[in-house]
């Protein structure tokens, strides 16, 4: 898609409502894990795509249960989008315009996987900077899963079969991507009798919606900090 069109999304109606979205190539749009994060419960993952084809821009619906509108009429196949065009998924009603954005949102002024990507690789930049301080390590009572069920890294999961481990912005123990997150989020420990500890500095981290410094985790626990949130599972 050449970024000489200047296509921008604009969220009319919906929870993201007045923030705007750059068409820079071929995006996913969803509700938790695409380019454009919807965050409407009443649409999929995925929902539809946005791509060009011979110098024209399209919108297709990608199996969505709720389907995708075009100017209200909703779509059987690809459709050609143009300025002016309203488009309807779940509660979200977005309007093509052109021009540069406004409001963009950092996490998405770049495809998902570009910006995990770009993410990761400071993250591996700054770590080789920082002297190693030779840890002790054990392992944990079974392996530790963390399931991304919330945020940008969605559907995916972390296993740890030995601590402690770090994780944060930072960190490559395990590294989430979200503004402001802290370089060092919490670090989980071995411990004897539960699945591990969860220990941290800040006043960010919650364990089932309260704030959480040190304390044993169980199975079915939920830790959320900032816009991600991890349930913690076992093999």
């Amino acid at each position: 898609m050449s970024t000489g069109t200047n296509l921008r999304l604009v969220i009319i109606e919906g929870p993201r409502k007045g923030e705007e979205f750059v068409v820079k190539a071929d995006i996913v749009i969803a509700r938790k894990k695409g380019d454009l994060q919807l965050q409407d419960d009443k649409s999929s993952n995925p929902h539809a795509r946005i791509f060009s084809d011979n110098d024209k821009i399209y919108v297709e619906d990608m199996g969505s249960s709720n389907g995708t509108k075009l100017n209200g009429t909703r779509l059987e196949a690809k459709a050609e989008i143009k300025p002016g065009d309203l488009l309807s998924m779940g509660r979200t009603l977005l309007r093509v315009d052109q021009g540069p954005a406004k409001k963009t949102s950092p996490i998405e002024e770049g495809t998902w996987q570009q910006t995990v990507d770009e993410a990761l690789g400071t993250a591996l930049t700054l770590h080789e900077k920082i002297p190693m301080t030779p840890r002790p390590h054990a392992p944990f009572e079974q392996p530790v899963v963390l399931e991304f069920v919330q945020g940008l890294q969605t559907g995916s999961q972390i296993i740890f079969g030995y601590g402690p481990r770090q994780l944060g912005g930072q960190c490559i123990d395990a590294l989430f991507y979200e503004p402001g997150l802290p370089a060092l989020a919490f670090e989980l420990h071995p411990v004897t009798g539960a699945p591990c500890e969860l220990r941290c500095e800040n006043d960010k981290v919650f364990v089932n919606g309260a704030p959480a410094k040190t304390m044993r985790l169980k199975i079915g626990d939920r830790i959320s900090i900032g816009q991600t949130v991890l349930l913690l599972k076992t093999l």
